[in-house]
Protein backbone atom coordinates (compact mmCIF):
# COMPACT_ATOMS: atom_id res chain seq x y z
CA UNK A 1 0.00 0.00 0.00
CA UNK A 2 1.52 3.23 -0.78
CA UNK A 3 1.81 6.18 1.99
CA UNK A 4 -0.99 8.61 0.38
CA UNK A 5 -3.50 5.34 0.45
CA UNK A 6 -2.11 4.30 3.97
CA UNK A 7 -2.88 8.09 5.20
CA UNK A 8 -6.04 8.70 3.49
CA UNK A 9 -7.54 5.36 4.69
CA UNK A 10 -5.73 3.78 7.65
CA UNK A 11 -7.99 0.74 8.33
CA UNK A 12 -11.32 1.78 6.29
CA UNK A 13 -11.84 0.10 3.08
CA UNK A 14 -10.63 1.96 -0.43
CA UNK A 15 -12.95 4.98 -1.45
CA UNK A 16 -14.23 3.54 -4.15
CA UNK A 17 -15.59 0.79 -2.00
CA UNK A 18 -17.03 3.06 0.42
CA UNK A 19 -19.31 5.03 -2.50
CA UNK A 20 -19.78 2.29 -3.74
CA UNK A 21 -21.84 0.87 -0.80
CA UNK A 22 -23.45 4.28 -0.15
CA UNK A 23 -24.72 4.67 -2.99
CA UNK A 24 -26.26 0.67 -2.88
CA UNK A 25 -27.46 1.93 0.75
CA UNK A 26 -29.41 4.89 -0.95
CA UNK A 27 -30.86 3.17 -3.77
CA UNK A 28 -31.74 0.39 -0.70
CA UNK A 29 -33.03 2.84 1.90
CA UNK A 30 -36.62 1.55 2.40
CA UNK A 31 -35.12 -2.32 3.34
CA UNK A 32 -32.75 -0.28 5.61
CA UNK A 33 -35.77 1.08 7.63
CA UNK A 34 -37.22 -0.99 10.38
CA UNK A 35 -40.98 -0.30 10.53
CA UNK A 36 -41.95 -2.49 13.59
CA UNK A 37 -43.90 -4.41 11.89
CA UNK A 38 -42.25 -7.74 11.45
CA UNK A 39 -40.80 -6.83 8.11
CA UNK A 40 -43.46 -5.16 6.79
CA UNK A 41 -43.23 -3.84 2.93
CA UNK A 42 -41.69 0.13 3.91
CA UNK A 43 -43.15 1.83 0.96
CA UNK A 44 -46.66 -0.23 1.53
CA UNK A 45 -46.89 1.02 5.10
CA UNK A 46 -45.72 4.65 3.89
CA UNK A 47 -49.01 4.36 0.98
CA UNK A 48 -51.06 2.72 3.56
CA UNK A 49 -50.72 6.12 6.01
CA UNK A 50 -50.72 8.41 3.57
CA UNK A 51 -54.13 7.12 1.92
CA UNK A 52 -55.44 7.21 5.84
CA UNK A 53 -54.83 10.78 5.80
CA UNK A 54 -58.51 11.04 3.69
CA UNK A 55 -60.32 9.35 6.50
CA UNK A 56 -59.61 12.09 8.94
CA UNK A 57 -62.85 14.18 9.97
CA UNK A 58 -62.86 17.91 9.77
CA UNK A 59 -64.05 18.19 13.20
CA UNK A 60 -63.39 15.22 16.22
CA UNK A 61 -66.94 14.74 17.92
CA UNK A 62 -66.28 11.55 19.80
CA UNK A 63 -63.69 10.32 22.05
CA UNK A 64 -63.36 7.35 20.06
CA UNK A 65 -62.41 9.44 17.03
CA UNK A 66 -59.91 11.29 19.13
CA UNK A 67 -58.25 7.99 20.20
CA UNK A 68 -58.52 6.56 16.64
CA UNK A 69 -56.35 10.06 15.27
CA UNK A 70 -53.89 9.60 17.90
CA UNK A 71 -53.34 6.07 17.09
CA UNK A 72 -52.77 7.51 13.81
CA UNK A 73 -50.47 10.41 14.68
CA UNK A 74 -48.63 8.17 16.79
CA UNK A 75 -47.87 5.59 13.42
CA UNK A 76 -47.27 8.33 11.58
CA UNK A 77 -44.18 9.77 13.57
CA UNK A 78 -43.35 6.09 14.30
CA UNK A 79 -41.99 5.48 10.82
CA UNK A 80 -40.95 9.12 10.05
CA UNK A 81 -38.78 8.32 13.23
CA UNK A 82 -38.06 5.42 11.40
CA UNK A 83 -37.33 6.56 7.63
CA UNK A 84 -34.62 8.97 9.67
CA UNK A 85 -33.00 6.07 11.94
CA UNK A 86 -32.01 4.72 8.75
CA UNK A 87 -31.13 7.93 6.97
CA UNK A 88 -28.69 8.33 9.56
CA UNK A 89 -27.52 4.74 9.10
CA UNK A 90 -27.13 4.64 5.80
CA UNK A 91 -25.78 8.19 5.64
CA UNK A 92 -22.92 7.85 8.61
CA UNK A 93 -20.45 5.99 5.87
CA UNK A 94 -20.94 9.35 3.77
CA UNK A 95 -20.41 11.66 6.62
CA UNK A 96 -17.61 9.80 7.56
CA UNK A 97 -15.91 10.00 4.07
CA UNK A 98 -16.76 13.61 4.11
CA UNK A 99 -14.48 13.92 7.28
CA UNK A 100 -11.89 12.00 6.12
CA UNK A 101 -11.50 14.19 2.69
CA UNK A 102 -12.01 16.92 4.72
CA UNK A 103 -9.53 16.21 7.48
CA UNK A 104 -6.62 15.15 4.79
CA UNK A 105 -7.28 18.35 2.61
CA UNK A 106 -6.69 20.42 5.71
CA UNK A 107 -3.77 18.46 6.75
CA UNK A 108 -2.16 19.00 3.05
CA UNK A 109 -3.60 22.66 3.01
CA UNK A 110 -2.28 23.87 6.52
CA UNK A 111 1.65 24.38 5.96
CA UNK A 112 0.88 26.71 2.75
CA UNK A 113 -1.65 28.68 4.08
CA UNK A 114 0.89 29.28 6.85
CA UNK A 115 3.37 30.36 4.10
CA UNK A 116 0.20 32.17 2.29
CA UNK A 117 -0.22 34.10 5.69
CA UNK A 118 3.71 35.03 5.30
CA UNK A 119 4.01 36.20 1.89
CA UNK A 120 0.70 38.06 2.22
CA UNK A 121 2.23 40.18 5.16
CA UNK A 122 5.33 41.25 3.41
CA UNK A 123 3.62 41.70 0.46
CA UNK A 124 1.30 43.95 1.91
CA UNK A 125 4.09 45.73 4.38
CA UNK A 126 5.72 46.34 0.69
CA UNK A 127 2.69 47.41 -0.81
CA UNK A 128 1.71 50.16 1.78
CA UNK A 129 5.61 51.27 2.27
CA UNK A 130 4.88 52.05 -1.93
CA UNK A 131 2.06 53.28 -1.58
CA UNK A 132 2.51 56.03 0.50
CA UNK A 133 5.68 56.89 -1.28
CA UNK A 134 3.72 57.45 -4.26
CA UNK A 135 1.05 59.32 -2.40
CA UNK A 136 4.31 61.34 -0.95
CA UNK A 137 5.42 62.32 -4.31
CA UNK A 138 1.81 63.29 -5.86
CA UNK A 139 1.85 66.08 -2.83
CA UNK A 140 4.78 67.46 -3.36
CA UNK A 141 3.75 67.54 -7.42
CA UNK A 142 0.84 69.16 -6.52
CA UNK A 143 2.61 72.00 -4.25
CA UNK A 144 5.22 72.75 -6.89
CA UNK A 145 2.14 73.13 -9.63
CA UNK A 146 0.09 75.05 -7.04
CA UNK A 147 3.31 77.37 -6.22
CA UNK A 148 4.12 77.78 -9.91
CA UNK A 149 0.45 79.05 -10.75
CA UNK A 150 0.91 81.20 -8.03
CA UNK A 151 4.14 82.55 -9.27
CA UNK A 152 3.02 82.72 -12.91
CA UNK A 153 -0.28 84.62 -11.99
CA UNK A 154 1.91 87.19 -9.44
CA UNK A 155 4.25 87.96 -12.35
CA UNK A 156 1.98 87.99 -15.17
CA UNK A 157 1.97 91.66 -17.04
CA UNK A 158 1.64 90.95 -21.00
CA UNK A 159 -1.03 88.57 -22.41
CA UNK A 160 1.66 85.68 -23.05
CA UNK A 161 2.62 85.32 -19.59
CA UNK A 162 -1.18 85.62 -18.45
CA UNK A 163 -2.01 82.51 -21.11
CA UNK A 164 1.34 80.90 -19.42
CA UNK A 165 -0.68 81.85 -15.78
CA UNK A 166 -3.97 80.15 -16.70
CA UNK A 167 -1.83 77.52 -18.42
CA UNK A 168 -0.38 76.46 -14.98
CA UNK A 169 -3.20 76.47 -13.36
CA UNK A 170 -4.88 74.15 -15.80
CA UNK A 171 -2.26 72.22 -14.95
CA UNK A 172 -2.59 72.07 -11.22
CA UNK A 173 -6.41 71.45 -11.79
CA UNK A 174 -5.80 68.26 -13.81
CA UNK A 175 -3.34 66.98 -11.72
CA UNK A 176 -5.69 67.49 -8.66
CA UNK A 177 -8.73 65.96 -10.46
CA UNK A 178 -6.44 62.70 -12.51
CA UNK A 179 -7.22 59.35 -11.01
CA UNK A 180 -4.53 57.78 -9.11
CA UNK A 181 -3.44 54.45 -10.06
CA UNK A 182 -4.00 51.53 -7.53
CA UNK A 183 -0.46 50.37 -5.91
CA UNK A 184 0.28 47.06 -7.15
CA UNK A 185 2.92 44.94 -8.24
CA UNK A 186 2.96 42.69 -11.51
CA UNK A 187 5.45 40.26 -12.21
CA UNK A 188 7.06 38.21 -15.32
CA UNK A 189 4.46 35.85 -15.66
CA UNK A 190 1.33 38.39 -15.50
CA UNK A 191 0.36 37.71 -11.72
CA UNK A 192 -0.95 40.94 -10.49
CA UNK A 193 -0.94 42.12 -5.98
CA UNK A 194 -2.47 45.29 -5.63
CA UNK A 195 -3.16 46.76 -2.33
CA UNK A 196 -7.31 46.40 -1.67
CA UNK A 197 -8.39 49.10 0.95
CA UNK A 198 -11.61 48.19 3.00
CA UNK A 199 -13.31 49.62 5.94
CA UNK A 200 -13.15 47.50 8.87
CA UNK A 201 -14.20 48.23 12.49
CA UNK A 202 -13.71 47.13 16.53
CA UNK A 203 -16.64 47.52 18.97
CA UNK A 204 -15.69 50.19 21.45
CA UNK A 205 -18.99 50.78 23.36
CA UNK A 206 -22.40 48.46 22.50
CA UNK A 207 -24.50 50.96 24.43
CA UNK A 208 -23.70 53.53 21.80
CA UNK A 209 -24.08 51.91 18.62
CA UNK A 210 -27.85 52.52 17.24
CA UNK A 211 -30.44 49.76 17.76
CA UNK A 212 -30.64 48.97 14.26
CA UNK A 213 -27.43 47.69 13.87
CA UNK A 214 -28.34 45.18 16.67
CA UNK A 215 -30.09 41.94 16.63
CA UNK A 216 -32.52 39.98 18.81
CA UNK A 217 -30.99 37.09 20.49
CA UNK A 218 -33.95 34.85 20.15
CA UNK A 219 -31.78 31.55 21.77
CA UNK A 220 -31.22 33.61 25.24
CA UNK A 221 -35.03 35.17 24.88
CA UNK A 222 -36.62 31.14 24.72
CA UNK A 223 -34.18 29.94 27.45
CA UNK A 224 -35.21 32.97 30.06
CA UNK A 225 -39.07 31.93 28.72
CA UNK A 226 -37.90 28.13 29.44
CA UNK A 227 -36.77 28.84 32.99
CA UNK A 228 -39.70 30.89 33.92
CA UNK A 229 -39.95 34.38 32.73
CA UNK A 230 -42.90 36.03 31.51
CA UNK A 231 -41.87 39.79 30.96
CA UNK A 232 -39.74 41.64 28.65
CA UNK A 233 -40.11 45.18 27.23
CA UNK A 234 -40.66 44.99 24.06
CA UNK A 235 -41.61 41.50 23.81
CA UNK A 236 -45.39 39.47 23.54
CA UNK A 237 -45.07 36.39 25.78
CA UNK A 238 -47.71 34.34 24.96
CA UNK A 239 -48.61 30.33 25.38
CA UNK A 240 -49.08 28.02 22.53
CA UNK A 241 -51.09 24.70 22.47
CA UNK A 242 -49.52 21.67 20.45
CA UNK A 243 -49.90 18.27 20.80
CA UNK A 244 -47.60 15.87 22.35
CA UNK A 245 -48.51 11.87 21.79
CA UNK A 246 -46.32 9.38 23.02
Amino acid sequence: MSEAAAVMGHNQPPLDETLQMILDNVEDLENAIDTGLGGAPTLKRINDLVAAKARIPAKIETQEQAEAITTFTKQLSNIMKAIEDGRKKIKAPALDLGKRIDARAAALKAPLLEAEKTARKVLTEYLEEKDRQEREQRRLEQERLAAEAAKRAEEARTDDELNDAIAAEERLAAASSAPVEKTHVRNSYGNHAGLRKTWEFDLTDLSLVPREYLVLDEKKVKAAIKDGVRTIPGLNIFEKSSVSVR
